[in-house]
C-alpha cells in the first residue's frame, strides 16, 4: 500500500478531464448549431465548408445583382414605351400633313408639334439614368468604326427578260412577275431621302428610251427643300446590283450620313404620280443603324460567383440624331413635315425611327427573361450549395444531444470513482492501530 502516489485516483482523474474535455465540446456544438466551431474539428471539413461559403456568398450577390439588372432593364424599357408613343403621334402628325387639303399655316401647326416632341425624344435619352448612368444616349452602346450599311436590300425590282442590272433602261422595268411598273417615255423621276434630319431631293428627270438607273443615282445633283446644292447623291450613298436586287450601303459611318427614308417619285407628263413604279422603288427600310465611335460602354452584369461569369448588356443610342430626326452637329435641321412632300418621305423616317425602338425593346424584353431564368438558376444552386455546405458544417442537434448525455452521465460516474479513489490511502491508518 502506498500514500505517496495514488494510481487509482489518477487514472479516475485523468477520465473524469477527458469526459468533461468531450462533455464542453459536445455542450460548443449544441449551443453555436455547429459540427465544426474550430480547425480542430474537423481540418478537410473546415477547408471544403470555407470554399463553399465563398461560393454561397457569391451566388447570394449574384442573385442581387441579377435583381438589379432587371430594374435597369425595367427603367429602360419604361422610358422606350414614352419614345415609341412620342414616335407614333408625329407619324400620325405626318400622314395627316401629306393629305392636300391642308394649308401652309396648318402644317406650320402640325410641324410646331414634331418640333417639340423630337426635343422631349432628346430630353428623355439624356436624363433616363440608373444609379446615374445614363441608359438611352448611347453610352451603353458598343464601340463602332468606319462605314455602315444602314438600307435594307430593295429586290422588288426587275427588269424585263432578264435579271435587273444597273444599266437597264427605266422603261423596262417590272416586278419578279415581269408585270411593268408603267414607266413610260416621257415620264420623270424625283429621289428624296433624308441625311442628318434634312430632306434631300434630286430634281425631276425626264426618262427616255436610254435612261438607266445608273444615271437616276449616280451623279445627279441633290438640293434641299429650298432649294440649295447640297453635292450629289454619290457623296452620301452608294448603289450596288446583286441579281435582282438593289442595295443602298451609307459610304460613312455616323449619324450625319446615316440615310432614311429613300423615296423614288414616278410622274407623267401631266404630274400625277405613277404609284406601282413608286412604292416598288420606295419599299427599303433601314435594318441597320449608323454609329457614331465611341469607346465601349456596355453594363456588364456580373451574375455568378467566379472571374468573369457575366452578361453584357446593351441599349441602343435613341436620341433623335440616332433616329434620324436631327442633325447630328446640332438642332439647325429636324426632320420636316410642313409641305406634303416632305410629310410623304417623313412617314417612312418615322416607320424606321419606330422599327428600332421595337428592336431595342424586344432586345430588352428578351434579355430580361434570360435574366430572370438565370436569377431561379442562381437560386436553385444557391439552395443545393448551401444544403452540402450544412451536410458538413452544421451538428446533428438529435445525436449531439444523445452524446452529451452519455458524456454528462459518464463525467458524473467518474468524479463519483475519484471520490472513492481519494478515500483508499485512508485504510493505511487501520496498520497505524
Amino acid at each position: 500500500m502506498r500514500i505517496n502516489h495514488n494510481i487509482q485516483a489518477l487514472n479516475a482523474y485523468r477520465q473524469l478531464s477527458n469526459n468533461q474535455n468531450a462533455v464542453s465540446k459536445h455542450m460548443e456544438k449544441l449551443s453555436s448549431g455547429l459540427r465544426i466551431n474550430r480547425a480542430s474539428d474537423d481540418a478537410a471539413g473546415l477547408a471544403i465548408s470555407e470554399r463553399m461559403r465563398s461560393q454561397i456568398r457569391g451566388l447570394t450577390v449574384a442573385e442581387r445583382n441579377g435583381l438589379d439588372g432587371v430594374s435597369l432593364i425595367q427603367t429602360a424599357e419604361a422610358a422606350l414605351d414614352s419614345v415609341h408613343e412620342m414616335l407614333q403621334r408625329m407619324r400620325e402628325l405626318s400622314v395627316q400633313s401629306a393629305n392636300g387639303i391642308y394649308t401652309e399655316q396648318d402644317r406650320n401647326a402640325l410641324q410646331d408639334e414634331v418640333d417639340e416632341l423630337i426635343k422631349e425624344i432628346d430630353r428623355v435619352a439624356g436624363h433616363t439614368e440608373f444609379n446615374t448612368r445614363k441608359l438611352l444616349n448611347g453610352n451603353m452602346g458598343r464601340a463602332v468604326s468606319g462605314a455602315v450599311a444602314n438600307i435594307q436590300t430593295n429586290s422588288l425590282v426587275t427588269s424585263m427578260g432578264s435579271a435587273f442590272n444597273a444599266s437597264a433602261d427605266l422603261i423596262n422595268l417590272a416586278d419578279r412577275a415581269g408585270n411593268k411598273f408603267g414607266v413610260v417615255s416621257g415620264d420623270t423621276v424625283q429621289l428624296s431621302f433624308v441625311v442628318n434630319g434634312k430632306l434631300l431631293q434630286t430634281s425631276g428627270i425626264k426618262i427616255t428610251n436610254s435612261t438607266t438607273f445608273n444615271d437616276v443615282i449616280g451623279a445627279v445633283a441633290v438640293k434641299d427643300m429650298n432649294g440649295a446644292s447640297c453635292g450629289n447623291v454619290s457623296g452620301y450613298f452608294k448603289l450596288t446590283v446583286s441579281g435582282t436586287k438593289l442595295n443602298f450601303t451609307a459610304l460613312s459611318g455616323g449619324y450625319a450620313k446615316a440615310v432614311y427614308g429613300i423615296t423614288f417619285t414616278f410622274r407623267d407628263a401631266q404630274g400625277i404620280m405613277k404609284t406601282p413604279a413608286t412604292d416598288a422603288l420606295s419599299s427599303f427600310h433601314e435594318t441597320r443603324q449608323a454609329l457614331v465611335s465611341r469607346p465601349p460602354g456596355d453594363a456588364t452584369l456580373q451574375i455568378g460567383p467566379n472571374t468573369n461569369q457575366h452578361l453584357g448588356l446593351e441599349i441602343g443610342d435613341v436620341t433623335s440624331a440616332a433616329l434620324g430626326l436631327k442633325s447630328y452637329s446640332g438642332a439647325e435641321f429636324s426632320i420636316k413635315i410642313n409641305t406634303q412632300q416632305d410629310a410623304n418621305v417623313a412617314i417612312k423616317v418615322f416607320d424606321e425611327a419606330i422599327a428600332k425602338i421595337s428592336k431595342e425593346r424586344s432586345k430588352l424584353g428578351a434579355f430580361q427573361n434570360r435574366l430572370e431564368y438565370t436569377i431561379n438558376n442562381l437560386k436553385v444552386a444557391n439552395e443545393s450549395l448551401t444544403a452540402a455546405e450544412s451536410r458538413i458544417r452544421d451538428t446533428d442537434m438529435a445525436m449531439e444531444m444523445t452524446e452529451f448525455t452519455k458524456q454528462n452521465i459518464i463525467t458524473q460516474s467518474a468524479t463519483a470513482m475519484l471520490a472513492q479513489a481519494n478515500q483508499l490511502p485512508q485504510g493505511i491508518l487501520q496498520l497505524l492501530k
